[in-house]
């Protein structure tokens, strides 16, 4: 049903000296890669259409959770890697992430038509799909499933947001509620969960005002929203990590402070900075 001699195969064939490869390629799918990915796209290049792909990731976290815990397959019984993950292994998590964030800016930036990029887009999922098979931590079909469910979710994002970020983040918030009394009840890792209602909180907070948050003045300003941006991302996270195992209510708000926080920072450096010290020709 999963593919099980076919991963087995992947798995026996894959050359072990190239696992850490595999791990790179694996983290590209991370959600903490590609919410740095997005926050620098949202930062400096396009506020509305990256901040509707991060609203689409924000939803992804409550559906990936409750087909997981729906399902309840566990993961492949090897250890190719010295990682923890969650017990479930349907659908991958990460391939579907990957879907939506690589798959979803290609549509929203409207470069799908281009042969090129589409191909890249798709050979790059793939990749990721695949790098989770190579180093054991899902079946064949798993990472199918993922990149199927992903195709779907993005359709079904496009018509339900109209393209529009605080709808993807109304939905998100929607989704979230089902998804953390699930994870309880079923007593299963809630941190899924928990990203997803503190993020669609933070979100539906930072695209209150979307269209009245500033363009960049410059490029110094774009560099220099990005280096306090990241430092902020990295900072909030830490704070999450270790904060957020005191209660999942402070986790919650911490990803709220976070996700609202990378949407608001334009505004804050906007204000916070004069013209004369961003202006070009400063």
């Amino acid at each position: 049903m999963r593919l099980e001699e076919q991963s087995r195969w992947l798995w026996e064939q894959f050359p072990e000296r190239y696992l850490d490869v595999a791990v790179f390629v694996t983290d590209l799918g991370d959600v903490t890669a590609v919410m740095v990915l997005l926050s620098v796209l949202y930062w400096v290049v396009d506020r509305e259409r990256s901040a509707l792909v991060v609203s689409y990731i924000v939803a992804g976290a409550s559906v990936v959770l409750l087909l997981k815990i729906g399902f309840g397959l566990p993961r492949p019984e090897v250890e190719l890697i010295a990682r923890e993950y969650d017990r479930y292994g349907f659908p991958s998590g990460h391939a579907f992430t990957a879907t939506v964030v690589y798959g979803g800016l290609l549509r929203t930036f409207e470069r799908h038509r281009d042969p090129a990029l589409a191909a890249g887009t798709a050979a790059l999922i793939a990749a990721i799909a695949l790098s989770r098979v190579v180093i054991g931590v899902h079946y064949l079909a798993d990472v199918i499933a993922g990149v199927a469910v992903g195709l779907g979710f993005l359709v079904a994002m496009d018509r339900l947001t109209d393209r529009r970020p605080r709808r993807g983040f109304a939905v998100g918030l929607v989704l979230a509620g089902p998804a953390v009394a699930v994870a309880f009840a079923a007593g299963a890792e809630t941190s899924l969960a928990v990203v997803g209602l503190g993020a669609a909180l933070g979100g539906l907070a930072g695209t209150a005002r979307l269209e009245r948050i500033p363009a960049l003045r410059s490029r110094r300003e774009g560099v220099l929203l990005t280096v306090l941006g990241l430092g902020y991302l990295l900072g909030v996270s830490s704070l999450e990590s270790t904060l957020g195992l005191i209660h999942p209510a402070v986790a919650v708000g911490l990803f709220a402070v976070l996700t609202a926080g990378i949407l608001l920072a334009p505004l804050v450096l906007n204000r916070a900075v004069p013209d004369r010290l961003v202006a070009p020709d400063a």
